[in-house]
């Protein structure tokens, strides 16, 4: 009897928490013969947990960061909170057993555990935080790739180009975000609905306080919807002192009915453009929500994200409130926000490679 092949997902944040279940299901829609397993290396991997199907290596821990090291202090604060420790642990329980592939989900951090600790047969790097059009990967990160030899499926064609420029086998297949939610947008004359999205992480608590001052101050008969993540407590927002009504609803609901979204968030930014739907950002607390990050991200996206340098509730009340009435502006979004995203169907496309390596 032929044995099953294992196949190792690791990730490192929720957004790509969800990018490699999306890449799992479709793998299982393929063939239901591989044995799967999940490792999210931050977060509480909420989502991998409700998979029947995946047996998922602990433990898990929220850290402050939230997996997105970007300065001094996440990182300081990371490693108070025992992220080490953990990821000792996490690598410990992943070595107890050989996996025929590991597909890696995020950036250099999970390609680094599998190619330096777990030492796959095969591995591959679905690589969601790094493009050409703004921060193109590291010279040490393509030569990790080439000695390796990772497959690497970049985020658009530009960087795959460049990685193929570079020796390293890569390719691009789609845009596996847009594959994450399945819309069908209903727009009618209706009273301005505006979408809010606090951020995946435990800053999306504080952060939300200040989009609640945001709020108070825009006009009070716009519709206030708010997706709170499924790694976060939706009990923990607090909804009470709207002039607005304020309802929580899935991300689904939300980008289906609203003219414009709040976003203090990667992963979710990025879809709401993606659709068509202007994203509004300005700088909160916490790493992934710096000034640097959301210019990183609005250069990403071609400026279809509107930035707003300031501070004060009132000034990015009036700048979101003038942005909303501006048809240049919302058209631009409609029309270049699916462009710039790229299509979907790169799920089911890297399934369909994974299944190739796992059988040849």
């Amino acid at each position: 009897m032929t044995a099953r092949k294992r196949v190792l997902f690791l990730s490192n944040g929720h957004g790509e928490d969800r990018i490699a279940l999306a890449i799992i299901h479709e793998l299982l829609l393929l063939n239901q013969s591989f044995d799967i397993y999940g490792l999210p290396l931050v977060g509480n991997g909420y989502d991998y947990l409700k998979n029947e199907r995946l047996q998922v290596i602990g433990p898990q821990m929220e850290t402050k960061s939230g997996g997105f090291l970007k300065g001094y202090r996440a990182i300081v604060g990371d490693l108070r909170a025992g992220i080490l420790s953990l990821h000792f642990k996490q690598i410990r329980n992943a070595r107890k057993q050989s996996y025929d592939l590991i597909v890696s989900v995020g950036d250099f951090l999970p390609f680094m555990v599998s190619a330096f600790f777990l030492r796959p047969h095969k591995q591959i790097l679905i690589s969601t935080a790094k493009s050409d059009l703004f921060e193109p990967h590291f010279g040490i990160e393509t030569f990790g790739f080439k000695m390796t030899n990772t497959r690497v499926f970049a985020r658009d064609e530009v960087t795959a180009l460049s990685l193929q420029a570079e020796g390293v086998d890569a390719e691009y297949v789609g845009n596996v975000m847009m594959d994450l939610v399945n819309v069908n947008r209903s727009k009618s004359n209706r009273v301005t609905t505006l979408g809010v999205l606090p951020g995946s992480r435990q800053e999306a608590y504080v952060n939300f306080l200040r989009i609640k001052e945001v709020l108070l101050t825009l006009p009070s008969d716009w519709k206030i919807l708010l997706a709170p993540p499924s790694s976060l407590d939706s009990h923990l927002f607090d909804l009470s002192g709207f002039r607005q009504g304020v309802t929580q609803v899935s991300f689904e609901e939300m980008l289906s009915v609203v003219d414009g979204v709040i976003g203090l968030a990667g992963t979710a930014n990025e879809q709401c453009i993606g659709h068509g739907i202007p994203v509004f950002c300005f700088e909160g607390t916490g790493p992934q929500t710096t000034q640097k990050r959301f210019l990183d991200q609005n250069k990403l996206l071609k400026g279809l994200t509107e930035y707003v340098p300031s501070k004060q509730s009132d000034i990015i009340a009036k700048q979101i409130e003038k942005r909303m009435k501006d048809p240049a502006f919302l058209e631009r979004v409609r029309i270049e926000g699916p462009r710039v995203m790229g299509k979907p169907g790169g799920a089911k496309a890297i399934a369909r490679e994974l299944e190739c390596i796992l059988e040849s």
